[in-house]
């Protein structure tokens, strides 16, 4: 990933280039562009199509990051924050409330859930260590 700054007025600048994959990576994948297995077959010289069919208005929810959010809003503002803060009410809505049609979980797949056991355990140490 490359990140440029630009104003609008003056060149775009090289801001970071970052040998890692973003973050949003399993939007793309779930939406049907696989970048990993993509870079693997350039790797490996193989040569491939481009990509032009994709699922759009594809949601994807990190769970454990709302419940984190969740658990901030309890806590309240933090000493000196400036504007308005969330209600418990609110996180509760956003929470539990109604999400866009078809929304997945980041982490949740039915065949491998591994990576979602290890995202809650990681959630639940964080949280007794913060208590």
């Amino acid at each position: 990933m490359v990140e440029f700054r630009d104003d609008g007025i003056n060149p775009p600048c090289l801001m970071e280039v970052n040998g890692r994959f973003w973050g949003s990576l399993q939007l793309s994948i779930d939406a049907g562009t696989d970048f990993p297995n993509l870079w693997v077959s350039i790797l490996n010289g193989k040569s491939i199509e481009p990509s032009v069919t994709y699922t759009e208005g594809l949601t994807l929810r990190w769970l454990c990051g709302d419940v984190k959010r969740f658990l901030y809003i309890l806590g309240g503002p933090p000493p000196g924050y400036p504007g308005s803060y969330p209600t418990w009410w609110q996180g509760v809505r956003e929470l539990l409330g109604a999400q866009p049609s078809g929304t997945r979980l980041e982490t949740w797949r039915k065949g491998d859930a591994w990576p979602a056991v290890g995202e809650l355990v990681s959630g639940l140490h964080e949280i007794l260590v913060r208590l």
